[in-house]
């Protein structure tokens, strides 16, 4: 830049007669050189001559020229971190349901959730998931599992949930939030209860033990209550729900 060769020669007068050129021809507010060499001789000039108007239109130009640039370099780095966070979200993801992995679940866990806050957490399967293997198919017990996740993220779209595939047909769901788990769950469970395949030719069932827990406690703990509970149902017919709240 010229201006910097003039003010590195001591050339002043050349260098504010340049800054002044500058300053009145081009739209050069938002460029961060100009605020450090243009405007200060500008500024100068004008504080000689007594025009304090000027002056104070300056200042109040490169105050707005650091918040404009401030604000898009917030910008920047929020679309980085979105850029970086919905990567890691998609190497994360099982291919087939589009649920989250088990090993990328404690990690959003931590994220959400502060210590000692309420939180519920259903355990559930496909009640006979290798019946339907066996008697249509794999590509139609990909189906099952894929409308198991789709039906789960459905229901919980306006609640904030973590969905997990938590291994093989069996998925887990954590939500962020404490109002009554009797309700919540008896509503998503007859919302799987509805669920179909194979153009309606297939009913799908669910089992699911659910837990309402503080976050005091480890995210295992809350794990292993559901799945006892999980089992119970189980043990005791299939297709319903047990839920459990935990001091």
């Amino acid at each position: 830049m010229q201006l910097r060769l003039y003010l590195a020669e001591n050339a002043h007068k050349k260098a504010m007669q340049l800054a002044l050129e500058m300053i009145t021809f081009e739209q050069t507010e938002n460029d961060p050189l100009i605020r450090e060499y243009v405007y200060p001789l500008v500024i100068e000039h004008y504080l000689q001559y007594e025009d304090y108007e000027k002056v104070v239109e300056l200042q109040r130009q490169v105050i707005q020229s650091y918040q404009h640039n401030n604000l898009l370099q917030q910008m920047n780095d929020m679309e980085i971190l979105q850029q970086k966070y919905e990567l890691r979200e998609q190497m994360n993801v099982d291919d087939l349901t589009g649920a989250y992995m088990r090993s990328f679940m404690i990690d959003v866990f931590q994220e959400m959730f502060a210590e000692n806050e309420w939180y519920q957490l259903y355990m559930f399967d496909l009640d006979d998931f290798k019946l339907i293997n066996d008697r249509y198919g794999h590509l139609v017990g990909d189906q099952a599992l894929i409308q198991t996740v789709e039906a789960a993220k459905q229901y919980f779209e306006k609640q904030s949930a973590i969905i997990t595939r938590f291994g093989g047909d069996e998925f887990i769901v954590i939500v962020k939030n404490d109002y009554a788990i009797e309700t919540n769950a008896q509503a998503f469970w007859e919302h799987m209860a509805k669920q179909t395949i194979n153009e309606g030719r297939i009913h799908l069932r669910y089992s699911i033990g659910a837990v309402l827990i503080a976050n005091r406690q480890p995210l295992d703990v809350a794990i292993e209550l559901a799945d006892q509970l999980l089992y119970t149902v189980k043990e005791t017919g299939k297709g319903y729900l047990q839920y459990k709240i935990i001091d």
